[in-house]
């Protein structure tokens, strides 16, 4: 039984990301490599590649952490897509491209549902 799935947007391979998970019993977080989540850090529904980090105190709800993101301590991330602000700073945004903020070291793009 195959299933089909179309992933063009950031938010639809988060939000099929997590039925898949789901649909595993695998709870509602999955991580890559090397990740650490401070046990005082609250997680929810969300895809962390690879070195990502979140602190203590921090809170991420809903969203898609990219390789080397860095949650600081206090950080609240909901409904996101979060890349390394050197990868994008300095940069032309495609021109379809989401909009998104500089965040201390992030780059966070808001999803939209």
């Amino acid at each position: 039984n195959e299933s089909w799935f179309e992933l063009s947007t950031i938010h639809r391979y988060l939000d099929i990301s997590l039925l898949l998970m789901a649909q595993k019993g695998r709870g509602s977080v999955v991580s890559g490599n090397n990740c650490e989540i401070s046990s005082g850090a609250q997680v929810s529904e969300c895809v962390l590649w690879d070195n990502v980090r979140i602190e203590s105190g921090a809170r991420v709800r809903h969203a898609v952490l990219a390789d080397n993101v860095v949650i600081a301590a206090g950080d609240v991330i909901e409904n996101a897509a979060v890349v390394c602000a050197e990868l994008v700073r300095g940069k032309e945004a495609p021109p379809k491209a989401l909009q998104g903020a500089f965040k201390g070291n992030n780059f966070v793009v808001p999803l939209s549902g």
